[in-house]
Order: structure tokens, then sequence, then C-alpha cells
């Protein structure tokens, strides 16, 4: 299979056309793997400093969690009043119910 561009002088069924598209291949996914390297090395640095790195925590309020349970809400509708997902819900009542047993 090969690429002809309409537009510009590009045919990827030519011997030069193919090394066009395996350099510019390479120096993209060279560029993508810098873009990673970096990334990680500033996320390490910003756990260093002790800066949370990533999406920010749910603000849950537990004992108001625990009395629309106690009251018999659903999940979903705990999730919606509180304005949080359903599985910050859910995990927070597994963890409840985790320590009560344990």
């Amino acid at each position: 299979m090969g690429f002809v561009s309409a537009t510009e002088v590009f045919d990827s069924t030519t011997p030069q056309g193919k090394l066009l598209l395996h350099l510019t291949s390479a120096f993209a996914e060279f560029e993508r793997n810098l873009i990673i390297e970096r990334t990680k090395a500033g996320m390490a640095a910003a756990r260093r400093r002790g800066t949370h790195v990533g999406r920010p925590r749910a603000r849950l309020d537990h004992d108001r969690l625990q009395e629309l349970r106690a009251e018999g809400f659903s999940v979903q509708r705990i999730a919606t009043t509180l304005g949080i997902g359903v599985s910050t819900v859910q995990r927070r009542l597994l963890a409840v119910n985790t320590e009560v047993t344990t």
C-alpha cells in the first residue's frame, strides 16, 4: 500500500518516498519518547517536592455519606447529592465496611 499526496510532492511508492516516510516516522517516535521521558522526570521532581501529582482528590463529607446511606439512598443518588463520582462513593463505602469488619 502506498501514499501519494495530491497537493505535495510525496510518493511513498518510490524508494525516496519510503525513506522520507521512515525518517519522518522515526523522528516522530523519537520526539514522543522524549516527551514521555520529560513528563516522567517532571512528575518525579514534583513528588520529591511533596506536590500532589494527578487529578485533585474529591472533597468528601464522610459523615454526610454515611447519613445518606443509612437513610436508604442508592449509591447513584448519594453521588449525585454530594457531587462526586459513583466509584468514589463505592470505594468509600467499601473502605468503611472493611474497617468495621477488621
